[in-house]
C-alpha cells in the first residue's frame, strides 16, 4: 500500500508539472498609449477665390520654426524645432512629455516670400466679406481698422490688444503659438500671405 501511495504521489506530481503551461502562446496584452503631438496646417491666403472662402490651398513644403519661448524669436535665436509641411500642407510632430522643453510653442511659418507674420502682426484670417453694401438687418462683421484697408481677399491681422486698430507696438506679436497637452494632439491652422 505504501508502494501504491508513493507511485500515485509521483504520478500526480508529474502530471502537475507537465500540465502547467506558460502564456508564451498568447500575445502580450498591450494597452494603447495616447500620444502627445502637435500638428499645424498651413493655408495660402493668396489662393482665396471670391465666394469660396473655405477653399484656401494647402501649402506643401512650408517651413515651420518652433520656439520654446517668445524671446527666442525676438532675439533671433535658433528655433527649438524646424518642421516642414507634407503634400497636404500639414506638419505633425510627436512629443515626449518627459523630455519636451515646453508646453507652449511659439511658431512662424514661411514659404518663399509668404509668411504668417507680416510687420510683426499675425495673419488671423482672410477678408471674405463682399462689398460693404448691407440690406435690412444684416450687419457686417466687425474688423479692426488696419492699413492698408481691408479689401476682399486681403489678410486680417490679430488685434492683440483689442483696441480696434492694428498698429505697432500694441499689436506686435512676432509669432503664433500652439499649446500642447499630454496625451493629446494639439492642432492649429496658419494662413500665410
Amino acid at each position: 500500500m505504501n508502494k501504491n501511495y508513493t507511485l500515485t504521489l509521483i504520478a500526480v506530481s508529474f502530471l502537475s508539472f507537465t500540465s502547467c503551461t506558460k502564456n508564451n502562446d498568447q500575445p502580450p496584452t498591450v494597452t494603447p498609449v495616447a500620444k502627445t503631438a502637435l500638428e499645424i496646417l498651413v493655408k495660402d491666403g493668396n489662393s482665396f477665390v471670391n465666394g469660396k472662402d473655405d477653399t484656401l490651398d494647402n501649402v506643401a513644403g512650408a517651413t515651420i520654426k518652433l520656439y520654446a519661448n517668445k524671446d527666442d524669436i525676438i532675439n533671433h535665436a535658433s528655433p527649438t524645432f524646424v518642421l516642414s509641411t507634407n503634400s497636404f500642407g500639414k506638419a505633425v510632430m510627436d512629443l515626449d512629455p518627459s523630455t519636451s522643453p515646453a508646453t507652449v510653442y511659439y511658431f512662424t511659418v514661411e514659404s518663399g516670400n509668404k509668411r504668417n507674420i507680416i510687420n510683426n502682426w499675425l495673419v488671423k484670417s482672410v477678408y471674405t466679406y463682399p462689398a460693404p453694401l448691407f440690406v435690412g438687418a444684416i450687419k457686417p462683421p466687425s474688423y479692426p481698422i488696419q492699413t492698408p484697408a481691408l479689401t476682399l481677399g486681403s489678410p486680417i491681422f490679430l488685434d492683440a490688444n483689442n483696441d480696434g486698430v492694428i498698429q505697432s507696438p500694441g499689436d506686435d506679436v512676432y509669432s503664433d503659438f500652439i499649446e500642447v497637452s499630454v496625451n493629446q494632439t494639439a492642432s492649429k491652422k496658419s494662413i500665410i500671405f
